[in-house]
């Protein structure tokens, strides 16, 4: 008898309660079971969902894109600098200004300069990179967008600005260029054929745009000024043959090009720019695209053999009200209007062939006369008789009898400064509202109006009512 019960019987042994010691002592360790499957199509959503987000907001970096401005307050970077842009056109005037302690003086805004000569009539072609670098999002929505409303603004603003100048539509994808608008004074066709064509894809080619906005250009007449201003979205160009010949071709053509790049420098791009004598920037976001589109649109400076002078033969047309008129419904009998040959009562009668022109300022489909109105042509050429530089008030003989509010918009330029416990201030309850006076008519104006007279009337109110009382007298 062995001492687990066995009996051992001719040598051999057999075990009678082993099978229960087997269960209570196991001989071998079995495996855990193995865990259960992950949920794949989760996990496989979060990390999409993770590396979404990252690409959308991981390089945003919103706390770079606020200014503090001279109150403490944070404020977008892009509101900054347009709140900034009259401060950096301080007049002539200022030192005076500060001299006599106006804390006005950095505000005053500057007229332009008498001696510089700028171009009436401009041709521009605008080029707008839609490779497939603009549909990147780091510019909301994408650069193309981005483009596409500075684009618009700067149209609005260029129109305004040059009553006789025209524009031209270019666009640059899959490594060719298309013109979309040829050279017209029509700012909502040209934005409404851009705004069905911001399809991108494939890669820009400088070299085809350059090729094509020379082209465009060629036949201008001598007198109007021949620019190119493209918004590059992209870090490449894709070019069938040497970039430089073209811009060399610019060169010869007199054309100037600027280009705005939205990525980065581009070594082609600002080697066109400064062979041509134009401008390039870089933009840091779509806010300063549109502030440097907008820098596009005042008439440039023109030197040399661009400042030759020359007689321009120009009709006045009538109009016909109607179609591209104030009228309506238009008067007399139908004719065909334009080159497209539209019937209507409409349009603009040309003086020399009696054709019918759709719009103002154009060139006649028939005879080839310039077509512009009175009006146009006075608001062309309000840079060659700027306002004067409004100067800091004085208080002399002849203000001290001047109505304490402004000329322009009737505001009060002085009133009543209370504390906050309800008594009166320390100065005698009076606080003195920035204004600045207009040295011809000795009128006062607000800071706001003294922009607004420099920047888009060109005309002083007070000057223009003495005149007209002049003119009743």
């Amino acid at each position: 008898m062995s001492f687990l019960g066995g009996e051992t019987r001719g040598g051999k042994e057999s075990s009678i309660f082993f099978p229960f010691f087997a269960s209570l002592f196991p001989t071998s360790r079995t495996s855990p079971p193995p865990p259960p499957p992950p949920n794949t199509l989760s996990e496989t959503t979060a990390a999409a969902e993770i590396a979404a987000y990252r690409a959308e907001y991981e390089d945003e970096r919103t706390w770079e894109a606020l200014q503090e401005d001279e109150r403490g307050m944070l404020m977008p970077l892009g509101a900054a600098r347009r709140a900034g842009a009259p401060a950096s056109r301080a007049s002539a005037s200022a030192p005076a200004a500060a001299a006599s302690g106006s804390k006005a003086a950095s505000l005053l805004p500057s007229p332009q300069l008498r001696n510089v000569r700028r171009g009436v009539i401009r041709s521009l072609v605008i080029v707008v990179d839609l490779s497939a670098a603009a549909a990147a999002p780091d510019m909301r929505p994408t650069r193309a967008a981005a483009a596409a409303s500075a684009v618009g603004s700067l149209v609005r603003a260029f129109f305004d600005a040059n009553q006789l100048s025209s524009v031209s539509l270019v666009v640059t994808r899959h490594g060719r260029a298309e013109r979309l608008t040829e050279l017209s004074g029509a700012p909502e066709a040209h934005l409404s054929k851009l705004a069905a064509s911001l399809e991108c894809g494939g890669s820009a080619s400088l070299q085809n745009a350059l090729d094509v906005a020379v082209s465009t250009l060629s036949s201008v007449p001598p007198y109007s000024l021949r620019e190119c201003l493209v918004f590059f979205c992209g870090l490449a160009t894709c070019d069938p043959g040497d970039v430089f010949a073209s811009v060399q071709a610019a060169k010869r053509a007199r054309v100037r090009v600027s280009v705005i790049g939205l990525a980065a420098e581009v070594f082609a791009c600002s080697k066109a720019a400064a062979t041509t004598k134009g401008r390039h920037a870089v933009a840091l976001d779509a806010a300063h695209v549109a502030e440097l589109a907008l820098s596009h649109a005042p008439a440039p400076a023109i030197t040399g053999a661009e400042a030759t002078p020359s007689l321009v033969r120009m009709g006045f047309a009538r109009d016909l009200g109607g179609r591209g008129g104030s009228g309506g419904g238009g008067r007399g009998p139908q004719a065909f209007v334009g080159a497209s040959a539209a019937l209507s009562r409409g349009g603009h009668e040309c003086p020399r062939c009696l054709a019918r022109a759709a719009e103002l300022p154009s060139n006649c489909h028939v005879c080839n006369l310039t077509l512009v109105s009175s009006p146009h042509l006075a608001r062309s050429y309000h840079h060659l008789f700027p306002v004067g530089a409004f100067v800091a008030p004085g208080g002399g003989e002849g203000e001290r009898g001047r109505a304490p509010w402004c000329f322009g918009c009737l505001a009060p330029l002085s009133g009543s400064c209370k504390r906050e416990g309800g008594g009166e201030s320390s100065t005698g309850g009076v606080v003195a509202v920035a204004a600045s006076r207009c040295p011809a008519c000795s009128e006062l104006f607000c800071l706001p109006c003294d922009s607004l007279i420099h920047a888009t009337m060109h005309v002083c109110p007070g000057c223009e009512a003495a005149v007209a009382a002049e003119g009743r007298g």
